[in-house]
């Protein structure tokens, strides 16, 4: 395989390879090291590609394989303490984003800080669930692999795919059921009261938000919270991909 084969590979798949890891592990950290090594793997093994599978399957059963060697950081036990924690850091508030609130022309902000919290919070939840529904829920409806792709990826039967997407999305409709503003809408959860926590989890919020206050489909917070979709799917379909940064991140020796 040439270096520009390679790179072109890389640049071609790399995303949806970061993300597959990230969704499997829950750790950026790790999902680079995956990429990584799944990219290592393919350029010292691609004159060995016996084609018996399509190249695309062969990438992300690589990708699949290396994630399951990653023991998720994250587990129900550590998911379901997190209430604690966001109580704790309710009011820890930095002034700047307090000052968001008084200021109608940065209201934009806000809606993009609660749509970052949204996505971030129901990432933590997805790990309420057994990890072979999962990662086949996060593979369906956040990454949009078929049933097919997901069935060839990790070798199971489709309507095995399909029972455990149908579990997973009702174990999670249980669980967000009163519980979250954007499924029911007397919730007396809102990612407002998480705003501390999130903050404090993840500091690079805040450059993300400011990054994307321009752009062309941003909503204000009033127009976010007026929103709520009792389809479970359609929200963890909202997910946005995580950024990578394609061949120029891969060194390979």
């Amino acid at each position: 395989m040439t270096d520009l084969e390679f790179n072109s590979l890389v640049d071609k798949h790399g995303k949806k390879v970061y993300n597959l890891a990230f969704r499997i592990t829950g750790s950026r950290e790790d999902a680079e090291d995956i990429a990584q090594e799944t990219f290592l793997q393919i350029f010292n093994c691609y004159d060995k590609f016996r084609r018996e599978s399509d190249i695309f399957t062969w990438i992300y059963k690589i990708t699949f394989n290396c994630a399951l060697k990653y023991k998720s950081k994250l587990t129900k036990e550590y998911v379901e303490s997190l209430d604690e924690k966001i109580e704790l850091l309710k009011d820890d508030i930095p002034e700047e984003v307090r000052s968001w609130y008084s200021t109608p022309e940065q209201d934009a902000y806000i809606g993009e800080l609660l749509k970052e919290i949204r996505h971030g919070c129901m990432h933590f939840l997805s790990f309420i669930l057994p990890e072979n529904q999962r990662i086949v829920y996060v593979m369906r409806n956040v990454l949009d692999f078929s049933h097919k792709e997901i069935s060839d990826i990790i070798g199971l039967d489709e309507n095995v795919i399909k029972v455990r997407l149908n579990r997973a999305r009702n174990s999670l409709l249980q669980y967000f059921s009163k519980r979250c503003q954007w499924i029911t809408k007397d919730s007396t959860c809102s990612c407002k009261s998480r705003i501390g926590f999130a903050l404090a989890y993840d500091p690079e919020i805040l450059k993300r938000v400011k990054a994307h206050a321009h752009d062309v489909g941003i909503v204000s917070s009033r127009e976010l919270e007026s929103t709520y979709s009792a389809n479970i799917d359609e929200l963890y379909q909202k997910f946005p991909e995580l950024e990578y940064w394609g061949s120029n991140s891969i060194k390979k020796s």
